[in-house]
């Protein structure tokens, strides 16, 4: 009755009293009929347009109804559910599951559309429609919609000469009217297949997937488990603007096959991609990150609106490539934006949401802080906030340090601040300027003004009496409502939160909104393997991507002097270790900073040293086998010399003056004589070997 179930009646048939607004229906087998009205034809009445429906994981899905009463009643509350007990409801607007992910629409006054976006398989739920009027409320036990999440999988059946390829899922989707089917081979899609089946032959390395309304499956193998593999972790990722975001998979393929090449991309043109490491869009901002020799992780620091892309990954093997075209994850990076909701007539209380354009992936254990007027506020901690209507109030929430930009309450003329930027990042020497607008009631006058970064309970220290900033602050004003703080020479010890404070006539600007945080960074040498083997990257680096980076000009020097090369325009060098040319010590600055420079990295310089060092050695080894083998010999010459007749009859016919001497001396020998050192018997040796050629010939 009116959409609540009856205990009692479990016949058939069931006995009413007659009243106008009372509807009943019945069920058998979980299948349930249409409303009647017991009365006329106006009365509580919910017809939901299905009772099931199936749709992918990941897809958006709209659950509808329409419902009636009588005219001269009025619908006072409304809304969707599928949690209930005992009568209490959660609305899913305010379930936190469904944070960002819901939607209600309505096309008349007698109808109503929840959309679910990101569907998620804990989604799978009943979902149902209630109603209250200024006397009665639709019940919560009548049958809803059934939801069902499901994914795509690729079911392999064997055939006769290869196997068969099924994208298959759990139910069949409700809205199946021109589904297209895609397939990949290997991660390339393929243009041919466009129905649900695929027949194919065996091959031990191939993989295949399936993809239906952009959303695919996982990736199946042909043959056995081992084959060429990429999974992403996620399919879609949502993260907020200035924050880091990890990307990541893992992949795998023949164990006797080698990786050869990987890289992350979201550039892509037939076949040739842009390694985010070599993009300059993203220089200083990504890093590669393995656990094992099977998964990868993107990390994008500082994230951008225009980073919001595509993310693939791909790797080379031995023989073959994972396709470039294989759906990656796809990441959206939003603000934070503050949504005023106006209350009723009878309540002058506005609701204010800190809200974001998709649903924020890694939202476990989120922390929202609201600040009013630029002051934290410590009691709401939640993404929804009531306040009263008050003209000169301005309000703004932040999320993980990441803050959205300020709304008034009342009109467009309130209490504010407004930084260019949230964060700043400068080389170390420079000079960096920090600015902000501010705004208040055009009947207010500002009457202090203030940069500073040091406080503590409200007390603060303006950087102009700063003794650690003397001589090297300055503030500048275009017009009377923005400020700009600039600092000369800066120091690793500057790095800090700079904020902006004024006063007007009946309010201070609060201290603890966020600032600007300022980050002040040296210049390194990043060496890493070049894509063309045997050669290295010299990448000029910075802990922090610069802030003014669109003008930045990149030089390199080459032992103390400035290289002029056209490919030192860029923040990198491709250098080959082997070639004479490119050894040396290498350094990097930033044009128009003469005075900074990264310390100095050899190329090449390390190979000749070695390889000086081993030439070196090899020669000392030669000459200490030749000495050896010398005094061996000189050694046996002087044994034969001093025992053999024969000797001193070849000395006394030669008339050479040294064989002659040396022959004497080896004639005249003594014991003493026989025991001289190995420097005697070195000359003795040399004497007769030079000699011995000439008594040759007179033989």
């Amino acid at each position: 009755m009116n959409g609540q179930r009856l205990d009692k009646p479990v016949s058939h048939q069931h006995s009413v009293k007659e009243y106008y607004i009372n509807s009943y229906s019945c069920s058998l087998l979980n299948l349930r009929s249409a409303v009647v009205c017991v009365v006329g034809q106006s009365c509580m009445n919910v017809s939901y347009t299905r009772q099931s429906v199936c749709a992918l994981k990941g897809s958006t899905v709209n659950i509808s109804c329409t419902f009636s009463h009588l005219k001269k009643l009025n619908a006072t509350e409304e809304a969707w559910f599928n949690k209930w007990d005992s009568g209490v409801i959660i609305d899913l607007n305010q379930d936190p599951e469904y944070a960002g992910r819901v939607e209600y629409h309505r096309t008349t006054d007698k109808d109503s559309t929840l959309t679910v976006k990101d569907l998620r398989e804990t989604d799978s739920a009943e979902y149902k429609f209630r109603f209250t009027t200024n006397k009665v409320t639709w019940g919560y036990s009548f049958p809803g919609t059934t939801l069902t999440v499901t994914d795509l999988q690729v079911r392999v059946t064997p055939g006769t000469g290869g196997k068969t390829l099924t994208c298959s899922t759990s139910c069949n989707l409700t809205d199946n009217s021109n589904l297209t089917y895609v397939w990949y081979k290997n991660g390339q899609r393929l243009d041919e297949p466009v129905s649900r089946q695929h027949s194919v032959k065996e091959y031990y390395t191939d993989s295949y997937s399936c993809s239906l309304l952009n959303l695919r499956s996982a990736v199946a193998c042909v043959v056995g488990q081992s084959c060429m593999n990429v999974s992403y972790t996620h399919q879609s990722v949502c993260a907020l603007k200035g924050s880091t975001v990890n990307i990541s998979c893992t992949f795998s393929h023949l164990k006797k096959l080698n990786t050869t090449e990987e890289a992350w991309f979201n550039k892509w043109d037939s076949g040739v991609i842009i390694d985010l490491n070599q993009d300059p869009e993203y220089a200083g901002r990504v890093e590669y990150h393995r656990t094992t020799d099977k998964d990868s992780t993107l990390t994008v620091t500082d994230l951008r609106e225009s980073d919001s892309a595509e993310y693939k990954f791909r790797f080379t093997s031995n023989k073959v490539t994972w396709g470039y075209s294989f759906p990656g994850t796809t990441l959206t990076v939003t603000d934070l934006q503050v949504k005023v909701t106006p209350g009723t007539r009878w309540n002058q209380t506005r609701t204010l949401t800190c809200s974001t354009s998709c649903n924020l992936t890694d939202n476990s254990n989120l922390t929202y802080v609201w600040y009013k007027n630029g002051q934290r506020l410590d009691e709401p901690v939640s993404r929804q906030h009531s306040v009263k209507e008050y003209y000169t109030d301005s309000y703004s929430c932040s999320l993980l340090n990441l803050r959205s930009a300020m709304v008034c309450v009342v009109g467009q003329s309130c209490m504010n601040v407004s930084y260019t930027h949230q964060s700043v990042c400068a080389l170390k020497g420079s000079t960096v300027n920090i600015s902000c607008t501010f705004r208040h009631l055009k009947n207010h006058n500002a009457t202090e003004e203030t940069w500073f970064n040091k406080w503590d309970s409200g007390v603060i220290i303006d950087l102009n009496q700063d003794p650690e900033y003397a001589g090297r602050v300055e503030y500048h004003q275009t017009t009377d409502k923005d400020s700009t703080l600039t600092v000369t020479d800066l120091r690793e010890s500057d790095s800090a939160e700079y904020k902006f404070r004024f006063t007007s006539n009946k309010v201070t600007w609060g201290y603890s909104f966020p600032g600007t945080t300022l980050t002040v960074t040296d210049i390194q040498v990043k060496v890493t393997p070049a894509t063309e083997e045997g050669k290295v990257n010299l990448t000029c680096i910075t802990s922090c991507p610069l802030t003014d980076n669109s003008n930045t000009t990149y030089i390199w020097y080459k032992n103390g002097q400035h290289l002029t090369h056209q490919k030192t325009m860029t923040n990198y060098l491709i250098l080959d270790p082997d070639s004479m040319e490119d050894r040396g010590r290498y350094s990097c600055g930033v044009k128009g900073l003469t005075n900074v420079h990264s310390p100095e990295f050899s190329v090449g310089e390390q190979r000749v040293t070695t390889g000086v060092i081993v030439g070196i050695t090899v020669v000392v080894v030669i000459l200490i086998l030749c000495l050896s083998g010398f005094i061996w010999f000189s050694k046996k010459a002087s044994k034969s010399t001093s025992d053999g007749p024969n000797t001193a009859v070849i000395g006394q016919t030669d008339s050479n003056p040294v064989y002659s001497n040396v022959s004497d001396m080896a004639l005249t020998s003594t014991a003493a004589q026989t025991a001289d050192t190995d420097h005697q018997f070195l000359l003795h040796y040399s004497s007769f070997h030079f000699s011995s050629s000439k008594k040759q010939e007179n033989i």
